[in-house]
Parts: structure tokens; sequence; C-alpha cells
């Protein structure tokens, strides 16, 4: 049973008119079998899923909640990393939602032999929006939400888990909205095979931000309150989990990533590869440096083709500003890429010392106005790393509060220009250290080295009385048989808005 003080029974019905202010009402059709409580818990018992499509069957499992599972046999396909609009094995299960309530997606698996290659898939939705009202996650795209057992690379996965849709140590991953209340279709697709599913889980209150403990039995009795998400064991220097925000704020995830042009560490062109990882670390804003625009990188317009790649694979609409290196700002060549969630409210760029510039964008979240700031450092000369961070400070000082700075700055965090910069700025990466919240795969050396060493930076401004970090990390983008997918390492630093 759950060990949880607030909920104290499901009902167990079908498909649902509508769910509103807590009152279940009577099933409009037969359908899959669904629980729901009264504070608007949704468990889904995937074992009884009726639509099944491709490799996926349901079997009997003593271990599992209700004894029955729906699985996939282990046969050593490879691994899927984006969604298929019409994928060749799914299965789909039918329930109600309440539209414009946050719901946090649980799913409760085993991976065959606990094997990490073993736990994964996709999920989408029939009627899913952000927060904002728009599409995304939705059946029939290439978006979708990705739920991993394995918290993290080298974390483990042993037996029956709850998992979400965020990746990393402690990260919890974004709410799924509805856009009307009733009826919904769930969709699981396989993203590897030889994992097993009993119950999903969507929340809109008890564990909107809470692992579940235990799996989840009609006419459950109330016990203790869930406990919090344990720490990796296998990490050198796990993060405790954020504490959750107070409800007048908001979190944004931040990446900074050098992407090579396009091409990975060994020098394959392909940004179709970057694109996947940049969507799979699930952030708000992405701030890119050395992206070509029809230049003999790819011969194609990069910062187009990113923009695009990441709408189809979010579901989300982004927002672009590219500016061009060499600061003709309408010309093709390598430059810097803002892309946004968040419409962009103002932009900017700015040609700085030695043929470098700056690009800035602002955007509104929660109600307050933050200023994106990205540039490039030299990479040859300390004298004119310093020459340029002057600058980039002395010109951002102009813009309004609250700043974030990043960059490529071609610096250890001991060098001049760094200095400069903590002048005005603090270091995201440092603050979520010592709170014991920067995390790192294991064997990387040194501390969050994001190439020979820690040279790509989010900063933000010492005077930003809005913005608070609660957690950053270096992302290991190496896969089976395949180098680095850049030659540096993204970093992605989450923001609370307050």
């Amino acid at each position: 049973m759950i060990r949880t003080a607030t909920i104290r029974s499901f009902a167990r019905v079908g498909v649902l008119a509508v769910l509103s202010a807590g009152v279940v009402a009577q099933p409009i059709l037969a359908a899959d079998k669904v629980m729901y409580a009264k504070d608007g818990d949704i468990v889904l018992q995937a074992g009884s899923a009726r639509t099944r499509v491709g490799k996926w069957t349901i079997a009997q499992d003593k271990t599992a909640a209700g004894g029955v599972v729906i699985r996939q046999k282990n046969e050593g396909a490879a691994k899927i990393y984006v969604a298929a609009a019409k994928p060749a094995d799914y299965f789909e299960m039918t329930f109600a939602a309440v539209a414009g309530k946050p719901y946090h997606l649980w799913v409760h698996g085993r991976a065959d032999a606990n094997y990490w290659a073993n736990d994964s898939v996709f999920v989408q939705f029939s009627g899913s929006v952000t927060e904002a009202g728009e599409p995304a996650y939705r059946i029939g795209t290439t978006g979708a939400a990705e739920v991993n057992l394995e918290d993290c690379r080298h974390c483990g996965v042993s037996g029956w888990t709850w998992q979400d849709n965020g990746y990393g140590a402690h990260a919890l991953g974004a709410p799924i909205y509805f856009a009307k209340s009733g009826a919904q279709t769930i969709r699981v697709q396989t993203r590897e095979d030889g994992l097993a599913i009993d119950q999903i889980l969507l929340s809109p209150a008890t564990y909107l931000r809470d692992e579940p403990v235990d799996t989840f039995d009609e006419g459950a009795d109330p016990a203790p309150a869930p406990a919090p998400k344990p720490a990796p064991q296998p990490d050198p220097q796990p993060a405790p989990a954020p504490e959750p925000p107070p409800t007048d704020s908001a979190r944004v995830r931040v990446l900074q990533w050098n992407l090579h042009h396009g091409t990975d560490s060994h020098g394959k062109y392909d940004i179709v590869r970057i694109a996947a990882w940049m969507a799979r670390m699930q952030p708000d804003v992405i701030m890119l440096n050395e992206v070509e625009k029809n230049t003999g990188w790819g011969n194609e317009d990069q910062p187009a083709r990113y923009e695009a790649m990441m709408e189809q694979l979010t579901g989300h609409k982004w927002y672009g500003l590219f500016s061009q290196e060499f600061g003709n700002w309408s010309a093709n060549g390598k430059g810097h890429l803002i892309l946004s969630r968040y419409p962009f409210d103002s932009t900017a760029r700015q040609a700085i010392s030695y043929d470098r510039v700056i690009g800035s964008a602002g955007i509104n979240v929660h109600g307050r106005t933050i200023s994106l700031i990205i540039t490039h450092l030299d990479p040859e000369s300390h004298s004119r790393r310093l020459t340029q961070a002057k600058e980039v400070v002395a010109w951002a000082s102009s813009i309004s509060d609250n700043r974030i700075l990043t960059g490529d700055m071609n610096a250890w965090p001991d060098q001049s220009s760094i200095a400069e910069f903590n002048k005005s700025y603090r270091d995201s990466w440092n603050d979520a250290s010592s709170k014991g919240k920067a995390t790192q795969y294991a064997g990387l050396d040194p501390d969050g080295a994001t190439k020979n060493g820690r040279i790509d930076y989010i900063f933000y401004s010492r005077t930003a009385s809005h913005l608070t970090v609660l957690d950053s990390r270096v992302y290991d983008t190496r896969e089976p048989g395949k180098p680095m997918a850049s030659d540096h390492r993204p970093v992605v630093t989450t923001f609370q808005i307050r």
C-alpha cells in the first residue's frame, strides 16, 4: 500500500468525463484499469492496457503491483534516440484529467538483468500542453517525455523503481498539463527493449515533487509520508535533491555548450545527434557557441535547423537569436545562438575587440525580466581575453538585471579574465558546488571540466535579486561506440526565479 497520509483510498473506474474538485465522475465507456484518488492522483495499471502494438505483451509477475506487467522482451535491439510519430512498438491507455493542473509523471518499472540499457521509454499524450498552453509530448509527433529508470550515468538500477521524466541525480522532470478536462490517451513507446512496467502515476499534488515509495492498491490506508529520493551511491559527489521552490517562483534550466561546428570529438558532423542531446537535457534556455550558418561545416543554416529540431523534439515553440562572430549580423559564418522557450522581449548584439561579439536577448519569466548574454573569448591570448572580458562586463552593465552571462571563455577559473567576470558576476557552478548540488559523471577531472579543464561558464549578476542557483551539472555525451557529441561537455544550471 502507498505510504502517504494524503491518499486514503482509490476508486477504480473507466474513462471519466470530467474530474472536478476531487469528485470522480461516472465512466463514459469501458476502458483500461485506472484508479483515482480524491486529491487528483491517477494510477494506471499498465498490465491492463487494451491497446498494444508490436512487441509489448502482458505477463504474470508475482513481484509486480497487481501481479501483472506489460513488458517488451530484451532482444538486444539498438536504443532509439528520438521518439517516432508512428512507432512500431507501443501501448496506450485512457484516463481522465483536469485542464490547467500540473501533473507529475512517474513510471514504476524494472529493467531486465538490472541493466541500464533496458531501462527507458518515451511517453506521449493526446492532449498534453506546456504551462503556457503550447502542445507538448503529443502523440503523432516526435516530441516525448523520456523516462530512464537509472537516475544518472553510473547511478545503477536495481529491481522495481519509480522514475519520472527528469534525468540526473534528483532532477525532477517537467510537469504535464492538459488543454482540456476529460478523457486523455497516454502512449508509451519503446526506447530500449527489456523493460517491464506495472504502474504509471500522474500526480497533481502528493507526488508533484516527491517520489512515491511503494506501489498503489485500491482502498489504501494512510501511512507515513513518502521519503525523499535517495542519493545514488556510485557517484563520487552526488547532489542532494533541491528543495522545492515556493509557489511564487519558477525554475529555469540554462544550457551552455560549445558545439564544435556541429561535429563530435572525433570530427564527425552530426547536428541531429547534438539536437537529441539538447532535448534530453530538458533546458528552457540554450546558449551555444561555434554554430555555423551556411559554411563548410555542414553547408547548412545550423541556427534554423537547431531551432526547428528542438521544436520537433520537445513539442515546444522555440525562439532564436544568431550573432555572427565577426559582427556582420546578416552574414553567414560562425557565431553564437540563443534559443529560448520564452519569447524574446528584446535583442541586442555588440562587436568587441579581436573579432568577437556579444549576443543578448531579454525574456520574461514569472513576471521577471531575465537578460541572457553570450560571448566567446579568444582561444590564444590571455591579454586579449582580459580585454574582451572587460568589454563584455562594461557593455552588459547597461542591460537590465537579472543577467545570466554564459560562454566558452577559454580560461580556467584562476585566470585574470575570469577574475574580471567575478567582480560583477557569480559563478553558478561554484555556488551549486558550495551547496553540494554540483554534479558530474564519475571519473571527470578536474572538477566540472567542460574540456581540458573548466572553460565554459554560466555566470549570473551579483545584483540579480530574483535569481537563485538550485543545481548545476556537467553532462557526459558519450554513448556506446560513440565519442562525445562535441569536443566540449555541456553544462546546465537550474535557476529559481522569485
